[in-house]
């Protein structure tokens, strides 16, 4: 009797046909409905961390670009300018030399040694004197290193919300000397 009982067990197992391996319909639903709920959680943070990353890296740009035409003025012994490319600082800028030593830089004369692109769309780059935040085209630095035209001078990278706790400020001393740091603050250039 136990001999027929197994065999009647190894028959219904032989008719199942093998295990069939996979997810169901529902663990499947499941599984994607808690991958949705989860980017949607990380979606902001990404985006956030796309604005503050193209913010630092302007300002980075703008900040290696001062330093360097003020090595390359002290280098060449000869002015050098940063100077807007367009109407505005976000349409770019360049550093540019005086070698003829008119005053005057331009293109003709004196050709940029380095130029920088438009930033992002609707970022925002406003440069003003650190006294009263009057907006300036150029900063010129002299052969010693320290500015002589205009004067101290501050740089905001803003994003296109306008955050002033989440921009770059760059302040340029009348010595030459380069910082940047996070949020504007009190400073007289803003957003």
């Amino acid at each position: 009797m136990t001999s027929t009982l197994r065999q009647g067990i190894r028959l219904s197992r032989s008719r199942q046909g093998p295990a069939v391996v996979g997810f169901t319909l529902v663990e499947l639903l499941v599984t994607i409905a808690v991958a949705a709920i989860l980017l949607a959680a990380a979606l902001p943070n990404f985006r956030e961390m796309g604005l503050r990353s193209r913010v630092t890296q302007a300002a980075n740009q703008l900040a290696a670009d001062l330093a360097y035409a003020r090595s390359e003025a002290v280098k060449r012994a000869v002015r050098v300018a940063v100077q807007r490319a367009g109407s505005s600082w976000a349409d770019g800028w360049q550093v540019a030399l005086d070698t003829n030593g008119d005053g005057v830089f331009d293109a003709k004369d004196d050709p940029p040694l380095q130029k920088r692109e438009k930033l992002a769309e609707g970022f925002i780059l406003k440069a003003g004197l650190a006294s009263d935040g009057t907006d300036e085209a150029q900063i010129v630095f002299s052969v010693l290193g320290g500015v002589v035209d205009p004067g101290a001078m501050q740089f905001a990278v803003c994003r296109p919300d306008k955050r002033a706790d989440q921009a770059r400020l760059i302040d340029v001393q009348s010595s030459g000397i380069v910082s940047a740091r996070q949020g504007i603050g009190s400073a007289k250039v803003g957003c």
